[in-house]
């Protein structure tokens, strides 16, 4: 079966990637689902750390897929994100208002859904532990096996999906709550709190191995950059 001509410039753009990675080894991967503007963050990372050092991911499935050929990189993702990838350390903790976390809600628009029945609906949620992990972020944080769970990237599609009945509720954190709430007509109301304050972004490494330059730069990451990783500031743990 020949190749068509759009097909071929598809293997061939993978092949320049891999290539690139290959020989560049990023010592950053970011990766922040939610409502980050990738292209923006990756202009910004470029220029405060300097390019080919940083690449910025939209999905967390891509950062596990470059995990085994980036071993030192380090990562920037949500502190939930390494309670399930063990032999990390923090580096350096995302603050918010010098908060080091908040709680999670399960929001519904419909007054017949209740914490004793959304085990059985469909819940939407972002994608930021990637599917296998997620059931468990819910258990660990609402005592709750949801059978369905919805995963999306956007913060954006959670309230769409909500509007349009595609889901049953959704879950938010805090801040992405405060956010939603007053551009939606939708009764929303909140029907579970999580047990514990689940943390902001985080920089870790393995073992903590990180090039001390690289962490003296990120000390200095602009506001419009702590803003898109939803924190004000950067501290050393």
């Amino acid at each position: 079966m020949q190749l068509t001509v759009t097909m071929r410039r598809c293997v061939a753009l993978v092949v320049v990637l891999t290539m690139s990675m290959a020989f560049s080894q990023p010592k950053l991967l970011i990766c922040m689902p939610g409502k980050q503007n990738t292209q923006r963050l990756q202009n910004g990372f470029d220029t405060l750390v300097g390019q080919g050092t940083a690449i910025v991911l939209g999905r967390i499935k891509d950062v596990e897929a470059l995990l085994p050929v980036n071993p030192d990189a380090a990562i920037i993702s949500s502190k939930a994100f390494f309670n399930y990838l063990p032999g990390y350390t923090y580096v350096l903790v995302g603050k918010k208002k010098q908060q080091a976390g908040e709680k999670y809600f399960i929001v519904t628009a419909s007054k017949e859904i209740s914490k004793e029945s959304i085990a059985r609906q469909k819940v939407g949620i972002i994608d930021f532990l990637n599917k296998d992990r997620l059931p468990k972020f819910v258990h660990d944080q609402f005592n709750l096996n949801i059978t369905f769970l919805k995963r999306v990237n956007k913060e954006d599609d959670l309230l769409t999906m909500l509007g349009m009945e595609v889901v049953d509720a959704i879950i938010v954190s805090a801040s992405q709550y405060r956010d939603i709430y007053p551009n939606t007509r939708l009764p929303l109301t909140i029907i579970a709190t999580s047990e514990n304050n689940v943390g902001f972004a985080v920089c870790a490494a393995k073992e903590g191995k990180i090039d001390d330059k690289l962490v003296q730069a990120l000390l200095k990451t602009p506001v419009y950059i702590l803003k898109e990783l939803g924190i004000d500031s950067w501290e050393k743990p």
